[in-house]
């Protein structure tokens, strides 16, 4: 009982770190897609595009975190990763097409972007606040799983 309990609060916790991530994402997105169309830059709507990316895989995480939350089947938990993997997999490659042929445009017409205070802003903002949301949810993750296997051997937890 108590290795669920535990397990129980690092999931919430899980949920409270993608809640943030997806509003950070959907700020993110904002900023620098208009940003980037203000400026005329492929690679700051690129940087915006690939916000929506990951604001598309934190919604999937969160979705996953709130059915398992929320006490639900293992099948249910493992169809929205197995959806969740499909889906960002598709739009990675679709950035990826994006970003090709945008930088192909710009090497043919030889266009050159304007600067853009604002996306220089964004990119300062998201090198700090990336590497904590990564650090965070690789912490949180590790607790789960621990106490998953845990949970499965039948072991009393560990601190954490």
């Amino acid at each position: 009982m108590g290795v669920n309990v535990s397990r129980a609060t690092h999931v919430r916790r899980g949920v409270s770190i993608e809640v943030f991530t997806v509003i950070w994402m959907v700020l993110e997105a904002v900023v620098s897609i208009s940003a980037g169309l203000l400026a005329g830059s492929a690679l700051l709507i690129a940087f915006g595009l690939d916000s929506v990316i990951e604001l598309v895989s934190g919604v999937m995480l969160l979705w996953r975190l709130v059915v398992e939350a929320k006490e639900g089947e293992t099948e249910r938990v493992e169809r929205a990763e197995h959806l969740a993997t499909w889906v960002v997999a598709i739009l990675l490659t679709l950035l990826c097409l994006y970003v090709f042929s945008t930088s192909l445009y710009g090497l043919l017409t030889r266009s050159k972007p304007e600067s853009s205070l604002i996306g220089i802003l964004i990119a300062i903002a998201a090198v700090i606040v990336m590497p904590w949301l990564g650090i965070t949810k690789r912490r949180i993750a590790k607790r789960i799983a621990v106490r998953a296997r845990q949970a499965a051997d039948g072991q009393a937890p560990a601190t954490a």
